[in-house]
């Protein structure tokens, strides 16, 4: 995450959480402190050891919550960097229309409250920052029944483990007969050229920085999820593969508006693979344990829905038994021990196309929770948390990123874009064609 973190494309994703009802300030903040202390990277600074960058935990955390009472909500905060060597890599504004309600009835009244939290992406991934701030929740709501808040337990010392992925030496020999069947991919990864979903050139952006952090959601009816869900399991898909491809179809689609008559052009997913075991849920602070597989595409093989969607079963499955997304952190190694300092330098930020566009799927959010209502939203006090998106990081020439949740009963797919590149007309675009490929799946599966 270092290494792809730079002044005009940093690496740092952000959470937005749309609020209705009453936020108590002071419950709030102290409610972040507990999550602060419990996670201590996000309290954490880099510093350089023997030529190495390495984590400096600190008492607490540099940033304070940052309240903005009656400004105008923007749709998302202005695009930042942090340099993890000067500072910690959370910081959270949360924008409210009303200091106090006049009295009980009129909390009814009060307006949204909106929490945006910037998070550097080596401190956490997506599933790290929504488990803490889960947790943060039901400290909340603990303070506001005037209980003792919960303390989840947890095990920092587990922090410094967290890129073995349960794997002993013995482990990982068992697992190299495996990992072969992946090699292959890797001469593939190497000798394709992916290009951009809307061409460009990146390094004319070397210079311009993104002002503010752009994106739209979709959200589908709770019927709509309903019936995707159904969907994929007649077809004995599951919803995450039916999402991944309907995304191919629609960058797809809009790759060849801009160039037409280049059907053979490789378009690369990205697909971030959660690499926790299972203890980690339970006892691992928030971190980034992550890696990533890629997808590789061509439009004609777009073009085949059907086959498309099956050889996206096929791949994930193959990669998912055999463990082929170490493959990955393996490569990240392998360049750690050549690398020196941090992070690259500009000159380093590659000359052309790597990734064609990320896809994440984060699934079902807090399920079980004792917050939940009727409507699976979570309830804390005398707030209720409406809607929730997380966006993850741009990069060079990838300048389109898709992340899909399920909150509330309800399907959320949202689409961050590049500005400097990607026109809101074009996102618009995107997303349509997205949303009418996935509805298209779902009734060729009822028929």
């Amino acid at each position: 995450m270092l290494s792809h973190d730079y002044s005009t494309y940093p690496c740092v994703g952000c959470l937005k959480m749309v609020v209705s009802g009453y936020i108590v300030r002071e419950h709030f903040e102290k409610s972040v402190d507990q999550m602060l202390e419990q996670n201590p990277l996000m309290r954490a600074r880099l510093t350089m050891r023997f030529g190495r960058s390495s984590w400096r935990v600190q008492a607490r955390s540099d940033h304070r919550v940052d309240w903005r009472m009656d400004e105008p909500t923007p749709d998302w905060p202005t695009t930042s960097s942090i340099d993890l060597f000067a500072q910690t890599g959370i910081q959270i504004e949360v924008y409210q229309t009303l200091h106090q309600p006049v009295d009980a009835a009129a909390i009814d009244d009060v307006g949204p409250t909106t929490i945006f939290v910037k998070i550097h992406h080596a401190v956490t991934d997506g599933q790290g920052i929504l488990t803490a701030f889960h947790e943060m929740w039901l400290c909340y709501n603990a303070l506001c029944q005037g209980d003792e808040p919960p303390r989840t337990k947890r095990e920092p010392d587990r922090l410094r483990h967290r890129n073995r992925f349960g794997l002993s030496w013995l482990k990982l020999i068992g697992l190299l007969p495996k990992l072969w069947i992946g090699l292959a991919g890797v001469r593939q990864y190497i000798m394709r050229a992916p290009v951009p979903v809307v061409a460009h050139d990146a390094m004319q952006n070397l210079n311009q920085v993104e002002p503010s952090i752009h994106a739209i959601s979709h959200c589908f009816t709770r019927n709509e999820t309903f019936d995707f869900r159904k969907a994929s399991r007649r077809a004995n898909w599951n919803l995450n593969e039916l999402i991944a491809a309907s995304v191919f179809i629609g960058c797809s689609e809009q790759r060849a508006s801009q160039n037409p008559g280049f059907d053979g052009e490789w378009i690369r997913m990205m697909v971030p693979f959660s690499m926790r075991v299972t203890d980690d849920y339970r006892h691992q602070t928030a971190a980034n344990i992550v890696s990533c597989v890629f997808l590789d595409r061509t439009r004609i093989q777009i073009s085949e829905h059907g086959a498309l969607l099956q050889s996206i079963h096929n791949e994930l499955e193959l990669i998912k038994r055999n463990r082929l997304a170490l493959i990955f952190i393996f490569s990240i190694w392998i360049k750690k021990v050549f690398a020196t300092g941090g992070s690259r330098s500009k000159s380093a930020i590659p000359k052309r196309c790597e990734t064609s566009l990320v896809f994440s799927n984060l699934g079902k959010l807090f399920l079980g929770s004792p917050l939940e209502n009727t409507d699976g939203r979570l309830v804390a006090g005398q707030a209720k948390l409406e809607t929730l998106e997380i966006l993850g990081p741009m990069a060079p020439w990838m300048c389109v990123a898709w992340l899909a949740l399920q909150y509330g009963e309800q399907l959320t797919l949202t689409l961050r874009f590049d500005s400097r590149v990607v026109e809101p007309s074009i996102a618009c675009e995107l997303m349509a064609a997205t949303v009418k490929q996935l509805k298209s799946f779902a009734a060729e599966t009822a028929a």
